[in-house]
């Protein structure tokens, strides 16, 4: 006797909703990122050595995840092009396209792709891919505030230097006899003698 096992079927899931769902994720680290760039720039303010290396670790750990999700959301675009049919539509724009990389020969842009949805789906990743954006744009200008932050406090760091060198360069050194010596250069071959 044979006895026939039910099975449930999961309906089959548009592939806008995972593309969707991967969207929310960029969004949610692109904050990730802005939040931690935030606060990278404030322990450059403070001069939080430790706060800025942590900074920098977790922004190393968010690119990564980025990377990860990024060529998830090749693979989700790649197939919602297909359950779209916009293949045959966009494919073959130029040659130089067909030897692009993976995802510069994806053959529709998002306007395209979110013309193309149904109308329930493509609304939400309107809103998301408009919002992704400005976030991207905001940890792009943060990253640059970022960037000229560190350069100036190495300026000031290497001015700070520069001074303290001179002011001790200047103090002189005594000569043999016990008198200072006229000449306040210090070179590195100048030896002193303390025999006397």
């Amino acid at each position: 006797m044979h006895e026939t096992v039910a099975t449930a079927t999961t309906p089959k899931q548009h592939p806008c909703r995972k593309f969707d769902r991967i969207l929310s994720e960029y969004i949610n680290l692109q904050q990730s990122m802005l939040t931690c760039l935030h606060r990278q720039h404030e322990a450059m303010r403070r001069g939080d050595a430790t706060q800025m290396e942590s900074c920098a670790q977790e922004q190393q750990a968010l690119a990564a995840t980025l990377m990860t999700l990024d060529e998830r959301r090749l693979d989700s675009v790649r197939a919602l092009i297909a359950e779209l049919g916009l293949e045959s539509t966009t494919a073959g724009r130029t040659a130089k396209a067909a030897q692009a990389t993976a995802e510069q020969a994806l053959p529709a842009t998002m306007t395209e792709l979110i013309e193309h949805l149904p109308a329930d789906l493509a609304e939400p990743v309107r809103e998301k891919t408009k919002r992704l954006r400005e976030l991207t744009n905001a940890v792009r200008r943060q990253g640059e505030v970022v960037r000229k932050t560190a350069e100036n406090l190495l300026g000031h760091v290497s001015g700070l230097i520069q001074r303290i060198n001179r002011l001790v360069n200047v103090t002189g050194l005594y000569q043999p006899d016990g008198r200072i010596d006229p000449n306040p250069t210090v070179t590195s071959n100048r030896v002193l003698d303390v025999r006397h």
